[in-house]
């Protein structure tokens, strides 16, 4: 199954509220820091926040297995992520409530990124 999803340029995950969007800036800090994935141009990092925020939203997995790759989208190895430092990336996660409704636009035909006829 190739659905990573990461195809689409301008296809990352934009926080619709100052919640999920203060939850995302935390996130995204925490894996551009050093321990993670660092200096890295920001699509790559807003990449890997996509990827995280899949992970954790992942409802077929337990928590050892989510976070196993985790840690290896962050570190490359499936320990490299502190229980601590999960438990402060599963509470970004759950700030990000609006990443699912996301995920079904895309799933839509996220073609019309600017312009959605029903807003709210």
């Amino acid at each position: 199954d190739d659905g990573a999803g990461g195809d689409g340029a301008g296809a990352h995950y934009r926080p619709s509220h100052p919640g999920a969007r203060a939850a995302y800036g935390r996130l995204l800090t925490l894996v551009s820091g050093r321990d993670y994935l660092g200096n890295q141009p920001a699509a790559v990092l807003h990449s890997a926040c996509d990827e995280v925020l899949s992970v954790l939203k992942d409802g077929g997995l337990r928590d050892p297995e989510r976070k196993g790759r985790v840690a290896r989208l962050l570190s490359g190895r499936p320990g490299g992520v502190s229980d601590a430092v999960y438990s402060v990336l599963v509470g970004h996660g759950k700030g990000c409530d609006d990443y699912e409704d996301f995920k079904a636009r895309q799933a839509g035909g996220g073609a019309a990124a600017g312009k959605d006829g029903g807003g709210g």
